[in-house]
């Protein structure tokens, strides 16, 4: 289920009636944002948890200590992804590229990890607190674990934000530990040959 605050709807309702989108974008990051590499590490009692590219940077080298709500914010620190588009970008081409984003992330994960639940959230910034006012888009996901949401509605927030919510409900009291014997499919999809106009068909 995804939800959107009044801000993510008015932008994303523009953003519908563009024919074509001129923007300045770096394509290595835009490719990223849209269709990111997703894989699993394991904590140091062989709990997984879910790493988007190279996880921010963080040094997960050694299985890390982190358990429970605890590896929850590890997932929200460590899988943030951001976009500018440059001089000559809009806000309103920025949720055209959100739109899709969340379409094609709510695809790759429900395809490599079907029994997790997850939260995708993504937000627009229009740039007005940047030295440089280049307006910018960051998205970012994180296991639910119990009833653990870090972020619960799209709601109260100043900044355009959605969120999907997945949930499978045929595995809600396996959630990851379901994933002990799904490495092997999890590893293997071949998420680089998905293309976001098979995502958004997927959609409807």
């Amino acid at each position: 289920m995804m939800s959107c605050n009044d801000a993510m709807k008015a932008l994303i309702g523009q953003a519908q009636q563009l024919s074509t989108i001129d923007i300045s974008v770096d394509l290595a990051d835009l490719g990223r944002f849209l269709v990111p590499s997703m894989h699993l590490e394991r904590n140091c009692r062989g709990e997984p948890y879910i790493c988007v590219e190279n996880f921010c940077g963080l040094d997960i080298s050694e299985p890390t200590t982190s358990t429970g709500r605890a590896l929850t914010d590890l997932e929200w620190d460590g899988n943030e992804l951001y976009v500018d588009i440059g001089d000559a970008g809009t806000v309103v081409a920025l949720a055209q590229i959100v739109s899709l984003a969340m379409r094609s992330w709510t695809h790759i994960v429900s395809a490599m990890f079907p029994t997790v639940d997850v939260d995708i959230i993504a937000s627009i910034d229009d740039g007005s607190l940047r030295d440089d006012g280049i307006p910018s888009a960051t998205i970012r996901l994180y296991s639910v674990r119990g009833d653990y949401h870090i972020v619960g509605s799209a709601e109260g927030f100043d900044q355009p934000v959605c969120i999907q919510q997945l949930t499978n409900a045929r595995y809600q009291r396996g959630g990851l530990s379901e994933l002990h014997g799904r490495v092997k499919f999890a590893e293997g999809y071949d998420h680089k040959s998905l293309r976001i106009g098979k995502a958004i068909q997927n959609e409807n």
